[in-house]
């Protein structure tokens, strides 16, 4: 008899595809490299501070390696700048009025709002967004630890023991 058709795909290869769920099983241990973590050129000083206490604290967890460092520089300056609208809208607001802080006045004197507003809700977006994706949220981080993004039936044990341990049918 001969060859009965293509040898199959790896592990990971079927990962990238999108045929294997994301999981750490599919992936292998996240390995938290030694040592300290290049800080990127061109950092200021605030971004700095934020890439040291986000390595040591994504290294508590075991969540760091050398893959998530480019992911890490966008979380790191998208945060700084979200603090800093934060900070002039607070300015605003303390010198002026909440309103005035919100609204700002527009083209032909029309209120409108406020453009850092606007900028300040898009970086707030943005920062969760990869915190999400270096695993530094509650939900992400229970995707990680329960494989919720395996199988479908790994999916419905992971909820019925959920279920079962609210209804009080199982210790704790």
């Amino acid at each position: 008899m001969g060859k009965r058709g293509p040898a199959g795909k790896g592990k990971a290869v079927r990962v990238l595809t999108g045929q294997l769920a994301i999981t750490k099983a599919n992936l292998g241990p996240v390995v938290a490299v030694p040592g300290p973590f290049a800080v990127p050129d061109g950092f200021n000083d605030e971004q700095r501070v934020v890439w040291d206490k986000t390595i040591v604290a994504m290294r508590a967890c075991g969540l760091i390696s050398m893959v998530d460092t480019v992911v890490l520089e966008a979380y790191c300056t998208t945060y700084v700048s979200w603090q800093k609208t934060e900070a002039e809208l607070r300015r605003i607001e303390k010198e002026k009025s909440f309103l005035a802080s919100v609204l700002s006045r527009g083209a032909q004197s029309a209120v409108v709002i406020n453009p850092l507003v606007h900028l300040n809700s898009k970086l707030r977006a943005e920062a969760v967004g990869y915190a999400a994706q270096l695993g530094m949220t509650p939900a992400a981080r229970l995707r990680m630890e329960s494989g919720v993004l395996g199988n479908a039936e790994k999916k419905a044990s992971v909820f019925r023991r959920l279920k079962e341990e609210r209804d009080g049918k199982v210790a704790k």
